[in-house]
């Protein structure tokens, strides 16, 4: 017998038994989820739903509802009147302009504009009674989101007479939770403005997501409210002012 061979042969297999087995499994879970903003209103509350289509402002973007609906009065969900601000006799402090007192209704009948329904009782004039709007338009509406987002405003053409304008509207936002589940907002809402100077700017700008821990949708919501008001003095003269206003919720 070849010795050489046998040895040869011996070497070759103690190698083949000692190298360790060699198999791969590999799982690679992939999961994305991108940013994602809910907005709904109760009934008819919301006037427009508008959907961001280039992650900026308004910028003919996908109109959700193809006629617009009637704001509703909140907490009722009745339609408001669509007459406007009924005006009112009040007590205006001549310092600060505050009023410190409605001395008559300026729409006692309820109907939402003053008119030949309407009554009124004596009042003693002095140097603090004065003409002003009776009241404000306001809308809700809510939104839950697991990102941050702006909102963004813009204006229709104004119907108007009188030398009424936009200028003579005020604006005010007001964000806050909706429930347990939601974070503290955190972002910068438009207040004391004229709604002229919110046309194509963000009334919101948000830092944080809505979400704060587990729930459903509207335990982890926030409430977005619009407040509209007309400060009206004599000087003013008679017309009428009416403005479609458009909000688009887009992630920047």
């Amino acid at each position: 017998m070849n010795m050489k061979k046998v040895l040869l042969a011996g070497s070759a297999l103690v190698a083949a038994t000692a190298a360790p087995a060699n198999a791969s499994i590999v799982d690679n879970p992939h999961f994305k989820v991108l940013g994602l903003v809910i907005v709904w209103g109760d009934g008819n509350v919301v006037n427009d739903f508008v959907i961001d289509s280039d992650n900026t402002a308004a910028n003919n973007d996908a109109d959700l509802i193809a006629g617009d609906v009637t704001p509703t009065i909140t907490g009722s969900l009745a339609p408001a009147a669509g007459e406007g601000s009924p005006l009112s006799i009040v007590t205006r402090d001549a310092t600060t302009g505050a009023i410190t007192s409605v001395l008559q209704a300026g729409d006692s009948s309820g109907d939402g504009v003053m008119d030949v329904a309407d009554t009124f009782t004596s009042f003693t004039l002095t140097a603090d009674t004065d003409v002003a709007g009776a009241g404000s338009h306001r809308s809700v509406w809510y939104a839950a989101s697991n990102t941050p987002f702006n909102v963004s405003a813009a204006l229709g053409t104004p119907v108007a007479s009188g030398g009424f304008g936009t200028d003579d509207i005020s604006y005010d936002m007001t964000v806050s939770a909706l429930g347990a589940n939601a974070t503290t907002p955190n972002g910068n809402a438009t207040t004391g403005a004229t709604l002229d100077a919110i046309d194509g700017t963000d009334v919101w700008a948000g830092n944080n997501l809505t979400a704060a821990t587990a729930g459903n949708i509207l335990s982890q919501g926030w409430q977005f409210q619009s407040d509209y008001g007309f400060d009206y003095d004599l000087s003013m003269g008679a017309g009428e002012i009416e403005v479609d206003v458009t909000f688009t919720v887009y992630v920047p």
